[in-house]
């Protein structure tokens, strides 16, 4: 897995120009726990006053905090070194494994994705929401690795750990789901 890692890395490396370097560096900002927790905190507040949605308000805030929780703890217990074999283009400190990045933009953007979806009726509409949402989850987990400060292995992981915290949340969110009303 390392020489994978490592050959993903250079191949990313190589491929660095300064207009791609600006873009992979705002666009790794969108999974930024700071960006993540606005867009967070502005759905919480949204569904919670406008449709009155206190189940989907909650999930938004609990998957958001807890995808931190995991990354701080999983972080913590397994130390893995941020990768050295290319420079990186942004400052960033700490562990490696999981990315925190990725794992917080899939189920910051997932879950957005999955409470607006039950707002949409056209599959259209619903559709260009998932692709938007998901599209800015996978752009923040390509770009650090295009940064040089994650490997690989690290932003799968992140995503893959992400989408089961994503999993987790909806099925115990639907649990605590309000009946809909079918009267029309």
């Amino acid at each position: 897995m390392d020489q994978l890692d490592e050959a993903i890395l250079r191949a990313f490396a190589d491929w660095r120009t300064p207009w791609l370097n600006k873009a992979a560096t705002d666009l790794t900002s969108l999974g930024s726990m700071t960006v993540a927790a606005l867009v967070s905190v502005t759905a919480f507040t949204l569904l919670w006053i406008i449709p009155r949605d206190r189940v989907g308000a909650t999930r938004m805030v609990t998957a958001f905090a807890g995808a931190q929780i995991w990354v701080e703890v999983l972080k913590r217990i397994l130390q893995r070194p941020r990768p050295t074999i290319i420079p990186h283009l942004v400052e960033s400190a700490g562990f490696s494994f999981p990315s925190g990045h990725a794992l917080v933009a899939t189920v910051t953007y997932g879950t957005l994705a999955a409470i607006a979806c039950r707002y949409v009726r056209q599959p259209p509409a619903r559709l260009a929401i998932r692709l938007i949402c998901w599209t800015i989850a996978g752009l923040v987990a390509i770009s650090r690795v295009y940064l040089g400060v994650h490997y690989p292995s690290d932003v799968l992981g992140g995503v893959l750990l992400g989408i089961a915290w994503l999993l987790i949340t909806s099925k115990y969110s639907k649990v605590a789901q309000p009946p809909q009303d079918t009267a029309g």
